[in-house]
C-alpha cells in the first residue's frame, strides 16, 4: 500500500483476517497503517514487523493498539524475515479456525 487511503480502500474491498505491516514502508510508516485499521475495525489483529528498535518506536506502536510488535533480525534481508512471520501468521489463523 501507499498511502492509508489505498489501505483503507483495501480494508473495505474484502473481509480482512489479520494485517501485517513493515514499521517503515517506502510511502507511509506502519503505525500510521495500524491508525488506519484501527480506524476500519478494531478489533482486527495488525502486526507491526520492524527491523529497528528503539523506545519511540515501541512507545508507538503501543498508543496505536497494535496487537503484536514484532523484531525483526538486522542480518537478515526484511523480505525473508517478514516471510518467517508470514508463515507464524498462517500458522495462528488456522489455529483460530479450529
Amino acid at each position: 500500500m501507499s498511502s492509508p487511503r489505498e489501505l483503507s480502500e483495501q480494508l473495505t474491498a474484502q473481509p480482512v483476517h489479520l494485517v501485517l505491516c513493515l514499521h517503515a514502508p517506502p510511502m507511509f510508516d506502519g503505525v500510521d497503517a495500524v491508525k488506519t485499521v484501527r480506524r476500519f475495525d478494531a478489533s482486527v489483529p495488525v502486526v507491526l514487523a520492524t527491523q529497528v528498535q528503539n523506545t519511540r518506536i515501541n512507545i508507538q506502536a503501543i498508543q496505536s493498539q497494535v496487537t503484536w510488535s514484532i523484531g525483526l533480525p538486522s542480518d537478515v534481508p526484511a523480505g525473508e524475515a517478514l516471510s518467517y512471520v508470514v508463515g507464524d501468521a498462517i500458522d495462528w489463523l488456522d489455529e483460530q479456525a479450529e
